[in-house]
């Protein structure tokens, strides 16, 4: 501790090799201090001079540690250097691996292979978009990208445990949001904007209009998001309709259609329809529970998970809590015989007193998720180990 001393050069800022003697200068004064410089050298990639002109410049410091200036050859002395570049995600990019032979001649004029065997390690950063449609490890590189940028921006918001003070629709719009289109600087930019200052929490409120968000993401998708439940509003009522109907197809037959829960969704009384809705804005709470998320879905198919036989089984028996919890706050009641003018249902009864064909109706409704989020936009994922 203490033995590091941090130094920091943008090259897309210089315009002469008489730049870089300057930073090797700087970096010669710290070790001269006894210290070692860890020195960055952020978009060393940048063109000089044509592509990638820097690249020669570094080699014979890294090769021998030393640099010259004018006549005279100076030692630099121990340090660290690191090199960021914003022309190519993946060093296999950078150094043209498999790609086509005027590139790979290209990069040899420049000196890119003598300069990349002369790294002793390298990371490829990953961004804060998906790399591919099934990656969902991104969410976890936003989170952690967001604690670090609400750190530094509005450190004011933590609590003193350490826990940021952010509305959790908010949060969930800046996790899920399909694409931040500068990458971090987007989400850098989105918090700028944001009216934190004075602020104890970070509410919606404090975001930046849509077309401020529109610079740096889909800020219909955003709102979207960020609404306190995204499946709901007109897709709510699209959901419950659609519960509804699958299970008036499901009982066709079964059950006597002059029953009032096989009626068409507009005969249905208004305490069947909420019992749809609350079962349409439980979705999400029964997706956690066995481990999958959702998110909206742009420019692509929708793919359609199959749930495991357990997990079916899970959410089940937690729709059938929620509607038993549901029909006894209304009024009605547990009986032997079902009698809908007295209000009794027998299957208001714990899971496991259930008949096999009453927890089939909620198998079966569960198996339907993946359908009824589809059709308002939605994908069902489920986070890897």
């Amino acid at each position: 501790p203490g033995s590091i001393e941090p130094l920091e050069f943008n090259l897309s800022q210089w315009d002469s090799p008489l730049n870089l003697i300057s930073a090797f200068h700087q970096v010669r004064d710290v070790v001269l201090k006894g210290k070692i410089p860890l020195v960055f050298f952020d978009e060393f990639d940048s063109n000089f001079q044509g592509l990638l002109g820097w690249l020669k410049y570094f080699i014979d410091p890294m090769q021998s540690g030393h640099f010259k200036d004018g006549e005279s050859i100076h030692p630099i002395g121990k340090s660290i250097f690191i090199f960021a570049g914003a022309t190519s995600s993946t060093l296999k990019e950078f150094s043209r691996v498999g790609q086509e032979k005027k590139e790979i001649d290209r990069f040899k004029e420049v000196k890119g292979p003598d300069f990349v065997s002369r790294l002793r390690g390298y990371v490829d950063i990953l961004g804060l978009n998906p790399i591919s449609e099934s990656e969902r490890l991104y969410m976890i590189r936003r989170a952690v990208a967001l604690r670090i940028q609400l750190y530094l921006k509005a450190k004011h918001i933590f609590d003193s445990v350490g826990r940021a003070n952010i509305d959790k629709d908010v949060l969930r719009a800046l996790i899920k949001v399909p694409e931040y289109k500068h990458g971090m600087r987007s989400m850098g930019s989105i918090l700028d904007m944001s009216v934190l200052s004075g602020r104890r929490s970070f509410e919606q409120s404090a975001l930046p209009p849509a077309n401020q968000l529109d610079l740096h993401v889909d800020a219909k998708l955003f709102s979207r998001l960020m609404a306190s439940d995204i499946l709901f509003g007109a897709a709510r009522e699209k959901l419950a309709r659609a519960i509804h109907e699958a299970f008036r197809k499901n009982q066709k037959g079964k059950k006597s259609s002059r029953a009032i829960g096989m009626k068409p969704w507009e005969e249905l009384p208004e305490d069947f329809k909420e019992s749809n809705r609350q079962q349409a804005d439980s979705i999400p709470l029964y997706l956690k529970a066995v481990g999958y998320g959702f998110q909206p879905v742009i420019g692509r198919e929708i793919n359609k998970v199959r749930f495991t036989a357990e997990e079916v089984e899970i959410m089940s028996e937690m729709e059938h809590k929620r509607f038993v919890a549901h029909k006894l706050k209304a009024g009605w009641k547990p009986g032997e015989r079902r009698d809908e003018k007295r209000m009794i249902n027998p299957t208001l009864v714990d899971w496991e007193k259930l008949p096999k064909s009453e927890k089939d109706k909620d198998h079966q409704t569960v198996c339907k998720f993946p359908d009824y989020l589809a059709e308002a936009g939605f994908e069902i994922y489920k986070l890897g180990r």
